[in-house]
Formats: structure tokens, sequence, C-alpha cells
């Protein structure tokens, strides 16, 4: 895994766009920027990289579970999932899919680092085509679904050491 793949990098973001309480995590390696979504067992968060052999410096995605947030602690059960997704991710190298990058520690809790994959969402595109009470071009709408389709693909073809599928 070279790093990057073939996506270009986000820049670091300028510190205007920091919080202004700037929690950093494994020790100062990553500065959080902003929460970017929160779901039932875990967080998802921009950050800043500055950089080191194996992954650019800028923005990335830093993965932790929600009660690893300050003043928590994760129990047995969510730290074995996280990994294992981790695990799970560090062996998907596809053009279709992001990169987990590492997967690191901060304190006694996990992180998954992932690529940052810049630009809207499907669900913004969506949401404005909407307002404007127009459609999603067929060519576009067509090729998302087609990258999404290859990316999984990819993921239900994997196998284990001893051929066996891995079930994604």
């Amino acid at each position: 895994r070279g790093g990057l793949g073939p996506r270009a990098r986000v820049a670091a973001s300028s510190s205007s766009e920091r919080c202004v309480n700037q929690e950093t995590l494994a020790n100062g390696r990553y500065v959080v920027t902003r929460r970017l979504a929160t779901g039932g067992m875990g967080e998802v968060l921009l950050a800043e990289f500055g950089g080191d052999d194996e992954v650019a410096p800028g923005l990335l995605v830093v993965k932790r579970i929600l009660s690893a947030a300050p003043g928590h602690s994760p129990n047995e059960q969510q730290v074995r999932m996280l990994l294992e997704e981790g695990r799970l991710g560090l062996r998907l190298s596809h053009d279709n899919l992001v990169e987990t990058f590492r997967i690191e520690k901060d304190g006694d809790s996990p992180l998954l680092v992932i690529e940052l994959l810049a630009g809207r969402s499907m669900a913004q595109i969506l949401g404005q085509a909407k307002k404007r009470k127009e459609m999603v071009p067929v060519d576009v709408a067509l090729a998302v679904l087609r990258g999404a389709c290859c990316g999984l693909h990819f993921a239900h073809t994997l196998v284990d050491g001893d051929g066996r599928p891995l079930n994604i």
C-alpha cells in the first residue's frame, strides 16, 4: 500500500477552519478539526495530519468508538468490532473504496485512520437536485452506481489465506 493510492489528498485546512478547543489524538499526531458524523457506536472526525513516511500531510478521517471520547472508556466488544473493521479495511485496496491507512491507539482506545474522500456526498447531490426540481443526469447516476458496484464486487470476492470467502 503506497499511502495515497490514485487519489490526491486534500491539503490541510487553514487555522480559521479549526475548532476553538482543538482535540488531539494519538499523542498529537492528529488534530481534530470537526466531527463529520456520529453513529450508534462511533464517531467520524475530520483531522489534520502532519504526514510521515507512509501517509502524506493533509486532512484525513479518524474513526473512533463513541465512548472513547474524552471522559469515557470503550467496552471490549466495541474495541473488538472496530479493530476487526480496521483489519478488514487494511485489506481493501481498490480505486472505488476509501483507503484505511492504519490502525492507531489513542490511550487505550483504537482509532481507524482513513482516507478523506473530498467532495459532495450522494445525499447532498440528490438533495440539491430535489430542491431544483431536477433529476440527476442518467450518465452521472450510472457512473456513481458503477463505481459503487465495482468496489462492492471487489470486497465480496476477497478470500482468506485458505481461499475461503470472507463473506463481506
